[in-house]
Parts: C-alpha cells; structure tokens; sequence
C-alpha cells in the first residue's frame, strides 16, 4: 500500500513538473518589416507565475543580434524584459529559433523572430538602454492616418476608421469629422478599414512602428469605378451561371440576402453545434490580410456560440495539427486567445488535415445536432496523398456537412472549393472584405443549425 501512495505520488509529481507553466512569456514575435533606417529592436515580457525566483542564464544568439535584459532575476508575481535588436545580413522574409536559457528549466526554450527584411542591414544595430526608451513607450507609437481622394488627391473628411489586431477591434468605426484620426497603439500588424459615404471601403494589412507610424490612404469614390463594378458583376454572373449548368445540386453561395438574426442564437429555434475548423495557416495566408479576415470572422462566432456548442480548431500547412481540442462555447477566453494566436509557416497540403477534422468531428458528434467542418483557405486545397473530394463524400453520408470558406480567393480556385462544398453538402462562404468576414461564417452556423421558429 504503501509503495502504491510511493508511485501514485511520484507520478503526480512528475505530471505537475512537466505541465506547470512558472512562466508567461510571448514564445513567437513579429519583429514586422526591418530596414537601415527603423529601431530595429523588440521588448520581449516575461513574468514569474510561481513562488520562486527564477533567473535567465543566457540567450543563444550570434553577432546579427543585441541583447539586453531589464534584470535577470525575475522575483515571483514580477515581469522583467528582454531587449532584442536583429540585423538580417540579406533581404526577405526570416524566421530564426533562439534557444533561451532559464533556471527553472533543464531545456533551453526557444523563441521564435519572425519578419522581413526591406533590405541588407549595413552593421549590427545596439539596443537603446532602458534608461535612455523604458519599456512602456517602447511598445507604444502615436499612429496617425488621414485619407484622400485618388483622383483629385484633396483630403477627405467625415469618415469612419477600424483598426483590428488578431481579429479583434481596437477601434470600431470610430468617426472621425475632421482630419487625420490620431490614436496611441502598440507596435504591431494591424488590418485598417475606412469607411466614407460615396466612396469604396479601404483595407489595408500595415505593420505599425516607430518609422512607420504615419499614413496616408487614397479612397476612390464609388461613381469613378461604377463601370467597371458592373462589369466584374457581369463576368461573376456568367461563371456562376455556367457553375450551375454544370452541376446539378451545386453547393450554394451564401450571400448577405440568405440572413438571420445576427445576435438571436437561442437553443429553441437553434440545434447544437459541433464544429471543426480546418484553418489553413501556410504562409501565403499571412499575406494581404487573409490571416486578419480569418481572425475576424472566427472571433465574431466566438462571441455568439452557446455553453452547447463545442468548438475545435485544427491548423494545417506542411502537417496537420491540432490547435485547440474540442472546447466548449461557455470557454469562450480560450476560444478567443487561440484564435489571437494563430501564425502562419509552410506549404499548403489539406488532405490528411480534412481527414483528421473529420475524424475529430465524428469523435464528437451530436445527435439531433448541427455536425459540420468549415474548411478556411485563400487557394487551393491541395490533396498531397488525398483525394478530397471522396472525403467529403464519405462523411456526408456519416451526417457530416463540409463547407469552405474562401478568403481573397481568385476565381480559378473558387471552381474546385465550390465542388468540395457540394460533395460535402455545405456551402461555399467568399469573404472579400472585413464586412463579409463578420457576416458569412456566424450567418453558416446559424442556417445550418436552424430548426424552425416556435411561437
């Protein structure tokens, strides 16, 4: 007996030192877009969450990088900052793993630099002293925008500006009547929307720093490109209608004429939901703000799912990974911070990925409930040893829908999502644009988990 307490002890010791977390330390930075004449430096929080001091040996780093750190010793309930300035010796994008030593590990952790760089950096940039930039307006910038029209380049007035960082607003429409519009934000990636009555919305993906702080947006007005809007709704007519001679039972379109109640999600007139999410995270979604949208419409669900709802997000690139396991809707905090920290790496290959959110879907599936995976890319869904189509056909006839967003996407690649919906029994979602983003993926969950209204 009691060499079983012995073991049973040994063994809770052993799961508690390997899953405690002592600290909260950001693993991965975006040291965004680097050249000869930007602060090329980042401050990297780490806190103490346990009752012991811990202290930071060393970081593995070569002549490329500066570092400095605020202290050492990091006092339990405390944070301290590491200091880090990089100088890529060639131009691109980079992705570098820097192994950091600490006292309460036996493993060195690693951290993970991100950007691109405009350009070779000429020499190897120091650190400012945190005397000389103390953290707190290190990670702060005044950023600035005002907007003008494209064609005649005077400056527009009485406009409405979003700023989004991980899909969540930091500022909604907020109007501003005169001027450029001026707000304090951390330095960061951030996906800007502006919205003027009689004009086309902007959006543009901008990485926000100490240089690059300051903008100025052309809009173009509605009238100016009247012709060529009727036009592209001409050629978009011609090729869905040619879809639809094609295909019989073609998967449909969701637009914003097929719409519920955007807050009512009441389980009366509402089927559970099981929901697997197959996002695509290979890097050509980190580009022109497709990551952004994804983010965006993800977390507009977030804040409408229910306690009986259940969620699971699998990430796919070179491999198939789960991100988040199956959660429920009244978790919405991990729900939301997973979604904030979704980064992209790798190539795209989706097969085994559809295979294994269909088989986590299935694992969890509701009966009397709505059971669908929401596949989420910008292109093709490449199959590597997969056929996809097949997939979807097998798990539609398991109770299972299939349904595809598509972000950004170029027409070509729509044809082959729009078949990969219909031999799933979805739809196809297209999301253009930030308003799309926050309508299409709440309004799918909602048609398909929709049971009738009772009076």
């Amino acid at each position: 007996m009691r060499k079983l307490i012995t073991l049973i002890g040994l063994v809770f010791f052993t799961f508690y030192t390997l899953n405690a977390q002592p600290l909260l330390w950001e693993k991965s930075v975006d040291m965004g877009i680097l050249s000869n004449t930007s602060n090329n430096f980042t401050d990297i929080p780490i806190k103490n969450l346990s009752k012991k001091d811990v202290f930071i040996f060393r970081l593995d780093v070569d002549k490329r990088y500066n570092v400095l750190f605020s202290n050492k010793k990091i006092s339990p309930d405390s944070t301290i900052f590491i200091r880090l300035s990089f100088s890529p010796l060639k131009k691109g994008v980079f992705n570098e793993k820097i192994a950091v030593h600490f006292s309460c590990f036996q493993e060195p952790k690693f951290l993970e630099i991100t950007g691109f760089a405009n350009e070779v950096i000429s020499s190897a940039i120091s650190c400012p002293s945190f005397t000389a930039v103390n953290t707190s307006k290190s990670n702060t910038v005044s950023f600035s925008s005002s907007i003008i029209n494209s064609q005649s380049n005077e400056k527009l007035n009485d406009y409405e500006i979003t700023l989004l960082k991980d899909g969540i607003p930091i500022c909604e429409k907020f109007k501003q009547k005169k001027g450029a519009f001026k707000k304090d934000i951390p330095i960061g990636l951030y996906y800007i929307i502006i919205e003027k009555e009689g004009f086309q919305d902007y959006e543009k993906l901008c990485y926000v720093n100490r240089k690059n702080s300051s903008f100025t947006f052309s809009m173009t007005s509605l009238l100016e490109h009247e012709n060529a809007t009727i036009r592209s709704s001409l050629v978009d007519s011609s090729i869905k209608e040619s879809n639809s001679k094609e295909e019989n039972n073609s998967a449909t379109t969701l637009s914003k004429n097929q719409s519920f109640n955007k807050i009512e999600f009441n389980s009366e007139n509402y089927l559970p939901n099981n929901i697997v999410f197959l996002l695509d995270v290979s890097t050509s979604m980190k580009y022109n703000g497709k990551l952004e949208l994804l983010k965006a419409s993800m977390q507009e669900l977030a804040k409408l799912i229910r306690p009986s709802d259940k969620v699971t997000i699998i990430g796919y690139s070179s491999t198939a990974t789960v991100l988040l396991n199956t959660t429920y809707g009244n978790n919405k905090d991990t729900l939301k911070s997973t979604i904030s920290g979704l980064t992209t790496k790798g190539l795209t290959a989706g097969g085994k990925g559809l295979k294994l959110a269909c088989k986590k879907a299935m694992q969890q599936y509701i009966n009397n409930g709505n059971n669908q995976v929401i596949i989420a890319t910008d292109g093709d869904f490449n199959q590597g040893d997969e056929n996809v189509n097949r997939i979807a056909k097998k798990y539609r006839k398991c109770g299972l829908k299939i349904s595809v967003v598509g972000i950004k996407t170029k027409p070509e690649p729509e044809k082959n999502m729009l078949l990969l919906a219909k031999n799933g029994g979805g739809n196809y979602l297209p999301i253009k644009g930030y308003k799309s983003a926050t309508f299409s993926l709440v309004n799918e969950i909602k048609i398909n988990s929709f049971k009738g209204l009772k009076k």
